[in-house]
Parts: C-alpha cells; sequence; structure tokens
C-alpha cells in the first residue's frame, strides 16, 4: 500500500462517525394503573377529611409536600400538613367531601397529575347551618419508596360557598 493511500484511509476512518448505540429500551407505563393509583390517592384524603382524621390526611402526603390554598401560608412537609389539618379538622365537620377529576395524566410510571373539582359540605362547629364550598384543584401525585401513592404537591382554590341544601 502506498503511503498516500495508507494516509487517506487513515484519515476517513478518523473522520467517520462512532455509529450510535440504539436507544434504551423505555419501560412501558401502565397508564390505567398509574391513574387508578393516583385517584385513589386524591381520593383518601377527602376520605380523611371526612373522618375528621389529621394523621391520616397527612399520610396522603409525601414528607416534603406541598400544599397552596388561598389565605394560608404554604403548607411545606408532612408535620406542617398534619398541624393545618388538625386546627381545620376542629373547626369544621365535614359530611361530605368529593373530587372530581377532569383529566388525570400518567407521565410515568411513577408520577401522576391531575386537576379537578372539588366539593366540600361542613358545619362549622357551633353553627348548625351547613355550607358547601365548590373549587378547583391540581395534584401531583407520585409512588412513594415504600410503594404507596402519595401527594407530593396539592394547590385547591375555592370557588363560591353557599348554604347546603
Amino acid at each position: 500500500m502506498s503511503p498516500r493511500l495508507a494516509i487517506v484511509l487513515a484519515a476517513t476512518a478518523a473522520c467517520a462517525q462512532a455509529a450510535e448505540p440504539p436507544p434504551a429500551a423505555t419501560a412501558t407505563v401502565d397508564s390505567a394503573a398509574v391513574v387508578a393509583a393516583a385517584r385513589d390517592a386524591v381520593t383518601r384524603t377527602g376520605a380523611a377529611e371526612v373522618a375528621g382524621n389529621a394523621t391520616e390526611y397527612a399520610a396522603q402526603f409525601l414528607t416534603s409536600a406541598r400544599i397552596d390554598y388561598p389565605g394560608l401560608p404554604a403548607l411545606i412537609g408532612r408535620p406542617a400538613i398534619e398541624a393545618a389539618a388538625t386546627a381545620f379538622f376542629a373547626e369544621r365537620d365535614h359530611s361530605v367531601v368529593t373530587q372530581t377529576p377532569t383529566s388525570t395524566t400518567a407521565a410515568e410510571a411513577g408520577l401522576a397529575y391531575e386537576m379537578g373539582t372539588y366539593l366540600s359540605t361542613y358545619t362549622t362547629k357551633g353553627s348548625p347551618a351547613a355550607m358547601t364550598e365548590f373549587g378547583r384543584y391540581a395534584a401531583a401525585i407520585v409512588k412513594d419508596g415504600d410503594g404507596q401513592w402519595r401527594l407530593s404537591y396539592m394547590m385547591a382554590f375555592p370557588d363560591s360557598t353557599r348554604p347546603a341544601k
């Protein structure tokens, strides 16, 4: 082989791009299972409200979770959420709490986002008149290290409150 041909072949080989490795296999997300687990986590918060159980309510959130609700400082962390829920449940008896999702999206195997509306019927301690609050919410729900689905973020905002029928 001539020196000139050897140089051309060496230069050609050096300039050639290495073949890209095949893309990594992506895990298939069972969207229906993720959505069902996320829905269940949100539903458990409402059940804990009706039960007036602040500990159970807080347990539905990650230890580092955040709740944003108008008129309250941000609640960051499970202890703050439990303390606020304890005070809230001491003032109100909830008879009905429903969350109706308008959208629940499985973002990946351990993460879902949900938006929807809520209805909360309650009596304030010392008052016989029941009130119903209507509002909207958005949440991020994740699969925690123990396998339990919990809320990592919740934002709720009331639209109206009126006497219950």
